[in-house]
């Protein structure tokens, strides 16, 4: 029959005694693994998403876009017309007057601050009128950064029916000013109007962010299928890794790797295959747990067409999972602080002849006992099994983990 400790037996340092084999390490079930909190890559296709049409504005009697004017002789006013429109009942109608002509060129319109790196392109309905015969104005759909400087437009030359503007900012990242503006270089006298509507942006269907959405019908693919493409995700701080699981989409490639690192510079291989996954489906990969916030999945050879990554999923397991099934750590559930100490203490005052308080001493000795092994684990940039196995002998001396009767 097995030992079974019991509330009193202690170790030399005033611990209770759990022998090997009464804490079993969990193998990975769907639920274990865990949805980053990041991801990043090389490179990504730019194809729109066309069937994820996102309406920015529609205009239905308000907007979330500004309107200006660049020509102070010329006073500005704007309304929601219901009498033209594109889709449902309302347009934006932008309008600028006055009685004499200016020195400046007549500049107005509407604009917004968006994040353009999960937008591949931006569509608008204009259309413009002029008191003045010989005004024939240009309508764009611009981005510019904060210096105004133009990085990217589309026009259309005077148009007097509601005509569709679309501009391509795949190659754009990061947040700039979106501008849908009316524009003659010589400011005649008059009144100038302009009607927006129906605003819309469309996504890429390949972005990176797509391998940590849970949704394996998104995928991420490069913008090559060259040798040396890769995607990471990102666990969002330090932890103790051992696997990942990857749903791959058609196209997979020949020979990958799976690299870990603690600082997203530095990377150590922790898996390399040489024959390609299956198609649509999920893989699972395993290796001896390491010290890791980043995984990388590095393309060796994708063969003749970019791959498809739909998830990307990690496991953290070893001494954060260890702990997390008896409510520690800092995996599942937050780390209980004195939960030790309180279970400790009462196992301690059972017949030991220990008070609680010599208890706590010892607990607290413990304490610090582990965070100092932890502290020297974190040095490494990979652990060895002797290091693991130190690890769990720690926490199965200070964690109150549960024994079996």
């Amino acid at each position: 029959m097995p030992f079974k400790p019991f509330p009193g037996q202690l170790n030399k340092d005033g611990v209770i005694i759990i022998p090997k084999g009464y804490v079993k390490l969990p193998e990975p079930a769907v639920s274990d693994y865990i949805i980053p909190t990041g991801a990043s890559a090389s490179s990504f296709d730019t194809t729109p998403d066309t069937s994820k049409t996102v309406v920015d504005d529609s205009f239905e009697n308000s907007t979330s876009w500004t309107p200006f004017n660049n020509n102070s002789d010329f006073s500005l006013s704007y309304d929601y017309d219901s009498s033209t429109y594109v889709d449902g009942a309302y347009s934006l109608h932008i309008s600028i007057s006055s009685s004499s002509n200016s020195a400046y060129p007549l500049n107005f319109g509407i604009k917004k601050t968006l994040d353009l790196s999960k937008i591949s392109i931006i569509s608008a309905y204009v259309k413009v009128s002029s008191s003045n015969s010989s005004v024939t104005p240009t309508v764009y759909l611009k981005v510019v950064d904060a210096s105004g400087n133009t990085i990217a437009s589309t026009s259309v030359s005077n148009p007097g029916s509601f005509t569709q503007l679309t501009l391509d900012v795949s190659n754009i990242i990061g947040t700039y000013t979106v501008l849908i503006q009316f524009y003659y270089s010589t400011g005649y006298y008059g009144t100038h109007e302009l009607w927006v509507d129906y605003v819309t942006t469309n996504p890429y269907l390949h972005r990176y962010e797509n391998t940590i959405d849970n949704d394996t019908s998104t995928t991420w693919k490069p913008s090559s299928a060259n040798a040396g493409e890769w995607i990471q995700i990102d666990a969002g701080s330090n932890s103790i890794i051992g696997g990942a699981r990857i749903y791959w989409g058609s196209n997979v490639p020949n020979k990958y790797r799976i690299q870990a690192s603690t600082d997203g510079s530095t990377w150590v291989d922790v898996y390399t295959a040489t024959s390609s996954p299956t198609a649509n489906d999920w893989t699972e990969y395993s290796w001896p747990a390491v010290y890791a916030r980043y995984l990388r999945l590095y393309l060796d050879d994708q063969g003749s067409n970019p791959v498809e990554v739909a998830e990307f999923q990690y496991y953290s397991r070893i001494t954060d999972r260890v702990a997390a099934e008896h409510g520690h750590g800092s995996g599942p559930e937050p780390w209980r602080e004195g939960a030790f100490f309180s279970s400790f203490m009462r196992a301690m005052s059972k017949g030991t002849g220990i008070t609680p308080r010599i208890a706590a001493v010892r607990g607290s000795h413990r304490k610090k006992r582990l965070n100092q092994k932890i502290n020297d684990k974190k040095k490494k940039s990979r652990l060895t099994k002797k290091d693991i196995l130190e690890l769990i002998e720690e926490l199965r001396e200070y964690i109150d983990f549960k024994v079996p009767d």
